[in-house]
């Protein structure tokens, strides 16, 4: 298949026409501050989000029968391809830069802590990406069922005790961590059960103010501690990548719902044990 329309530019119309099909990207970037000259765009210092409230006024998001797009936000995406899966390409594209910013994870053995969607399409991006065996952890034995159906190589209940990731811990068992429950314990969890001289990143939204932190693990272990954000051109690499069926995210979906459905639809997505991923369809 040749190469979708180009990556998200400010001053591109991506040769869109009226009924083309599109995947929206919700990032809304500049193009022209240092950090989008840098080539790290999610950082852009004038960035808009869809539904987010950082910039005022606030950018709406997608959840209406319809709303405005610039055509630089917009992917042509193949008649072939479910809308429901184009939806995808933003929580895919969260993954596949949280992967870049592991670095190279090729042959590197990968623990993730959390089993929600982003957990288990980081898991996906990793694999993708080379690395030699995937771990996931989490409270929840559900979701990590699902994890194990998806194709990890191991999973890890701490529901009764963490006796089990002490051990692969002590013995040297991970080279890379993401924490990506969004919770103090997981980050420390993180901390603690990488090897020395591994490197964990922050991928899940971390309660806001101060946190207690194992500091001193950082240190003495020399971790490389790496914060991730949104995206910036993986975006364009997600829907590649969901186009082709090279990363399969409908295998997520658990429920789908209409528009008029979205409150029901919030309270299943809410309950770990009956979905994954809900999409919300316009009828």
């Amino acid at each position: 298949m040749p190469p979708l329309s180009n990556p998200l530019s400010p001053h591109s119309v991506a040769g869109l026409s009226p009924g083309d099909r599109v995947a929206v990207n919700p990032s809304r970037w500049c193009g022209v501050c240092a950090w989008c000259r840098e080539g790290r765009e999610n950082l852009c210092e004038n960035i808009y989000f869809m539904g987010s409230a950082s910039k005022t006024p606030h950018m709406q998001g997608g959840f209406a029968s319809s709303f405005d797009a610039v055509p630089a936000q917009c992917l042509r995406i193949p008649d072939t391809l479910p809308f429901e899966a184009a939806a995808l390409a933003e929580p895919l594209a969260v993954c596949l830069h949280a992967v870049a910013r592991a670095g190279d994870v090729t042959g590197r053995r990968v623990v993730l802590f959390g089993a929600g969607p982003i957990g288990l399409l980081t898991m996906l991006a990793a694999r993708r990406k080379g690395a030699a065996e995937l771990t996931m952890v989490d409270i929840a034995a559900a979701p990590l069922a699902f994890a194990r159906n998806l194709g990890a190589d191991r999973v890890i209940d701490l529901s009764g005790g963490d006796d089990e990731l002490r051990a692969l811990a002590a013995s040297g068992a991970f080279d890379v961590a993401f924490e990506i429950s969004g919770t103090p314990a997981g980050l420390a969890s993180a901390i603690a059960s990488v090897r020395r001289g591994g490197t964990v990143v922050q991928v899940g939204n971390l309660p806001g103010g101060a946190i207690p932190t194992p500091s001193n693990a950082v240190m003495a272990k020399e971790i490389d501690l790496k914060g991730t954000f949104r995206f910036g051109q993986e975006f364009a690499e997600a829907v590649q990548l969901i186009a082709t069926g090279d990363v399969d995210v409908l295998k997520l979906v658990t429920a789908r719902r209409t528009l008029e459905e979205a409150p029901e639809a919030f309270r299943l997505a809410l309950d770990r044990s009956q979905s994954v991923k809900v999409v919300l369809t316009a009828g």
